[in-house]
């Protein structure tokens, strides 16, 4: 039977997460259930001077099983009595994800990550520190609830207005039915979730739980001022954005002739007054001249690289917008990034392109 978080409003979550008698209900049962068994094993133990390698594994699993609780209701009660003060950034969603699966389970735990769209994308704006707290109790709690590893899934929609992580795992068969809804664990991911401004939606079927966290802000979203895009369908969105930043400069830098026209043609429905650099020393000399407000390039020009004038102008002027043109096969460095470069696949500009041009020029041309 399927259950899933949508038919329950969040504050009625909410409310049952912080009842103080639920709680010390629950932690009870999550300290006092793992620790009466590990007793009878010291016991036997001290009785018999011999305990089974198994037996020193379970003991080892059931004294873990009763710190999380502890350390999930300790944070729980920090969340309820102290409201955190909340610093809104820019962060990639799958980048902050990976480094938290890295630094839970080791450098192979990234590569479960599927981005989907750009690889810029997904951007949220929301608060590094909270966030990175909402995603680790997430994967706690699928390492420790499911029976196999979690799957992850992260993506943004079509103008980057709305981003989301996406696990998916099989549960224990001690973890399925309304119990698996009243760990400690699970209630420090509801808290979290709504301690961020985030959507939680979960469905179990048939031991498969799907979680679903829902970042409703993102670099793009608030663009407009007095209209929220989602309110928009996708085309008349796409012509709002439009209008924010037609006539607005882009410097185009690439070697070939056939990716600057690729570039342009991509750009084109925006409005922006495009001009080209052949080499990273004419994109210098244009630079020299005066700024644009947008630059989209390639890495390399003709053998020479792009990054020491990309670095010398991210310095000069923060606020610039760039997007990389990035070649599927130098993917170098680019797992390990916390808050990632803006960047175009080379054989999907046309689609890739306008939609996160207009994310990065939104954000530099606000007040």
């Amino acid at each position: 039977m399927n259950k899933i978080n949508e038919g329950v409003p969040l504050d009625m979550a909410a409310d049952a997460a912080s009842d103080p008698r639920l709680l010390a209900g629950q932690l009870g049962r999550e300290i006092a259930s793992p620790l009466a068994s590990a007793l009878d094993r010291v016991i036997t133990l001290t009785t018999t001077g011999k305990i089974r390698r198994t037996s020193l594994s379970a003991l080892r699993d059931e004294i873990e099983q009763a710190l999380r609780a502890g350390t999930a209701a300790q944070e729980l009660c920090q969340l309820m009595h102290q409201s955190a003060r909340q610093r809104p950034d820019r962060i990639d969603l799958g980048a902050a994800l990976r480094q938290t699966l890295v630094q839970m389970r080791g450098p192979h735990a990234a590569d479960e990550v599927r981005v989907l769209g750009s690889l810029a994308a997904p951007l949220a704006t929301t608060d590094p520190t909270l966030a990175g707290r909402l995603m680790t109790a997430v994967a706690q709690w699928a390492l420790y609830r499911g029976s196999s590893a979690a799957q992850w899934t992260v993506e943004a929609g079509r103008l980057q207005t709305e981003a989301r992580i996406t696990c998916v795992v099989r549960l224990r068969s001690d973890e399925r039915g309304d119990d698996g809804r009243t760990t400690m664990d699970w209630r420090l991911v509801e808290t979290l979730s709504e301690a961020l401004g985030t959507r939680l939606l979960r469905r179990d079927d048939a031991g498969l739980a799907s979680l679903v966290i829902e970042f409703p802000r993102t670099a793009a979203q608030h663009a407009i001022e007095g209209m929220l895009v989602e309110e928009l369908d996708p085309d008349e969105a796409a012509a709002l954005y439009a209008k924010t930043v037609a006539g607005t400069s882009l410097l185009i830098v690439a070697g070939r002739q056939e990716t600057r026209e690729i570039v342009q043609q991509a750009v084109k429905p925006l409005g922006l007054i495009s001009d080209f650099a052949r080499s990273v020393e004419e994109a210098r000399d244009f630079c020299d001249s005066g700024l644009p407000h947008a630059i989209v390039y390639e890495p390399t020009v003709r053998g020479v690289p792009f990054e020491p004038l990309r670095i010398k102008l991210m310095a000069q002027a923060p606020s610039i917008a760039m997007v990389e043109i990035h070649d599927e096969e130098r993917n170098e460095n680019i797992l390990n990034e916390i808050r990632p470069r803006p960047r175009a696949k080379r054989k999907s500009l046309m689609q890739d392109l306008p939609p996160l041009l207009m994310n990065e020029l939104t954000r530099s041309l606000q007040p």
